[in-house]
């Protein structure tokens, strides 16, 4: 299979389930948030922030790094490699989850009785909901690093569809905050368990049969060039989710849990075309064997993208008023916050393929070096704006970091690695790439239809 008509195929099956993923998704949340008040809301979300950066810990901030490398040893048909570094990771992995769950009886120890949240009623549910969502990212990350976009698919979608499930079950119980983490957890534990004997065989397909005695790659990879993907997400994971309590100390939880609201309809929207997830791995495997059709994908891809989030930022701005009315009135207050964030989108155009070039070429120490001055400049900004201007101000400081990591990057392809993914002429071209592109898509989504 061409690698035109792979990426249009894969967008195919990543669009339509989450598409679905996310309907069932809106759903969930509009059962959720129609059924506890504005603040547990907010304090629910508060509780999801505690251990976000929990999974990042236990993977070693490597999920992207061992995604590339897989999908460049397969790419380059060194299958045992490819096996014994997906079989390494998931060895670390268990043995970082035992010391998480240490250090995490140590937190509890520490925070009990210092916190306006009672934490230990949910600290069972919130430590199993982190070992579920390692568990759902570790065999989601090697689905994709085989390009295995259709069970990947399929594992999105049943995680939502338990959860939903379980949800509505709630309606003859009680709802509440706890009951309500137990709902994630268990639609977090399923999928992964139910997709364990695809995995096994997939992972085993190719390779096993090799006799070569192959040291630890995981280290090994960590040493060359993961080691800065583990600083930088390390980082990155523990000041992301500083926002939720900035904005709770300086505002109020009913201001977290709106500014949640609108973060979910941005997400819907962006996820309607999934393309990043599926340029990943494709950009590194095509990266083994020469990077100019990498570089020629990344740059016509954003033409596309540009065309269809345009389509969607307009579609939102209409509609986001009505539907917020109709099926969640308590947060009519956030429609004009989810309007203005849409635009976001035009901004994620732009940088399109600038982190899968940076993996597939291992050079991840530019992204931390950039991860390192985003993160002190975005603690200074959410601080001060929020503290002048509530919800704006986190909003304001958002599209001013976003923007300015995209340019950082820009920056360093084009002066380090001489690299250009971005050339406005390709946005007034129509060449045969672009037929052949567009062709390959019609012809999958006919049969599809069909």
């Amino acid at each position: 299979m061409s690698v035109i008509r792979k990426i249009a195929v894969d967008t195919f099956y990543s669009s339509s389930s989450r598409t679905m993923v996310r309907f069932v998704s809106f759903l969930i949340f509009l059962i959720v948030v129609n059924n506890i008040t504005l603040a547990e809301y907010g304090n629910l979300q508060l509780l999801f922030a505690v251990l976000g950066p929990a999974p990042a810990f236990v993977v070693l901030g490597l999920n992207r790094v061992i995604v590339s490398d897989i999908a460049r040893y397969l790419g380059s048909e060194k299958y045992f490699r490819a096996r014994k570094l997906a079989i390494d990771f998931l060895k670390t992995i268990f043995i970082m989850s035992v010391v998480m769950v240490g250090l995490l009886l140590l937190l509890k120890g520490v925070i009990d009785g210092r916190s306006d949240i009672d934490v230990a009623p949910f600290f069972l549910p919130l430590v199993a909901l982190t070992l579920g969502q390692i568990g759902m990212n570790y065999v989601s990350s090697m689905l994709e690093a085989h390009s295995d976009f259709l069970n990947a698919s399929i594992l999105n979608l049943l995680e939502v569809l338990v959860r939903f499930l379980l949800l509505l079950t709630l309606f003859y119980f009680h709802f509440s905050i706890f009951s309500v983490l137990w709902v994630y957890v268990f639609s977090k534990i399923v999928p992964p368990v139910f997709y364990v004997p695809v995995l096994w065989r997939k992972i085993n397909k190719r390779g096993i049969n090799n006799k070569m005695k192959e040291k630890n790659l995981l280290w090994e990879l960590v040493r060359q060039h993961g080691k800065w993907d583990m600083l930088r997400e390390t980082v990155d994971k523990t000041t992301s989710n500083i926002w939720p309590f900035i904005l709770r100390v300086f505002a109020s939880g009913e201001a977290v849990a709106i500014y949640a609201f609108a973060q979910k309809i941005l997400s819907f929207a962006t996820s309607l075309l999934p393309v990043k997830s599926v340029l990943f791995p494709i950009i590194s495997s095509t990266f083994a064997k020469g990077q100019d059709e990498a570089v020629k994908i990344i740059v016509r891809s954003k033409k596309y993208l540009l065309a269809v989030y345009l389509v969607i930022v307009l579609v939102g701005l209409i509609a986001t008023g009505p539907v917020v009315e109709m099926f969640a009135r308590d947060y009519t207050p956030a429609v004009p916050f989810v309007q203005i964030m849409l635009f976001h989108m035009i901004l994620e155009v732009y940088s399109l393929g600038q982190v899968a070039t940076f993996y597939a070429l291992k050079k991840q120490k530019y992204l931390f070096w950039i991860g390192n001055i985003i993160m002190v400049s975005r603690l200074l900004s959410e601080v001060m704006l929020i503290y002048l201007f509530g919800i704006w101000g986190l909003i304001a400081s958002w599209f001013l970091i976003s923007f300015t990591t995209y340019i950082l990057r820009d920056m360093v392809l084009i002066n380090k690695l001489n690299l250009h993914l971005w050339m406005w002429r390709s946005l007034f071209v129509f060449d045969e790439f672009d037929k052949q592109l567009l062709r390959k898509i019609r012809l999958k989504l006919n049969k599809k239809i069909v």
